[in-house]
């Protein structure tokens, strides 16, 4: 995917990729204007993680993430309600099969084993901590959304 990115990139000599642990990396300070995560926050420390992303932000660079959350409300379940059966239906559309096959059940099996999926209240508590001020939405198919920006120097 790195090579690909890359590739595409060739006209942007701005943009660096690196393949390595994020957690061990050293994130220079205040180097970004844009951070975006998918479906990653839930495989890392997220405390560690969005204090890294609030300092490696420029002032006034925007942080957005798309990741899973656990359902632990009424709400959440009614999102269930709609989501279930439009999962289905996208993926009899897409593969002509209600299920999944059997390889890539296991696959995800194997690889929710070290997940952890924190509910909508926990990661607003966590964003109001760390992130002030950034919007945490609910969004259809078990997912969520953050969107930060960081304060500018005449805002602080």
């Amino acid at each position: 995917m790195i090579r690909v990115a890359q590739e595409d990139a060739n006209h942007y000599p701005i943009i660096d990729f690196a393949k390595c642990d994020v957690m061990a990396y050293q994130i220079p300070d205040n180097q970004f204007d844009y951070i975006a995560t998918l479906t990653t926050i839930h495989h890392l420390p997220i405390e560690t993680i969005l204090r890294k992303i609030r300092k490696a932000l420029k002032p006034g660079g925007v942080f957005v993430c798309l990741d899973l959350y656990q359902r632990s409300s009424l709400t959440d379940l009614l999102f269930d309600g709609v989501a279930c059966p439009a999962s289905l239906f996208l993926r009899l559309i897409k593969t002509g099969k209600p299920r999944p096959a059997r390889e890539v059940r296991d696959a995800y099996a194997e690889h929710e084993k070290t997940d952890t999926y924190l509910t909508l209240p926990q990661i607003g508590q966590i964003c109001a901590d760390i992130l002030p001020g950034a919007l945490v939405s609910r969004h259809l198919f078990w997912r969520y959304s953050i969107l930060w920006k960081k304060e500018t120097e005449s805002q602080m």
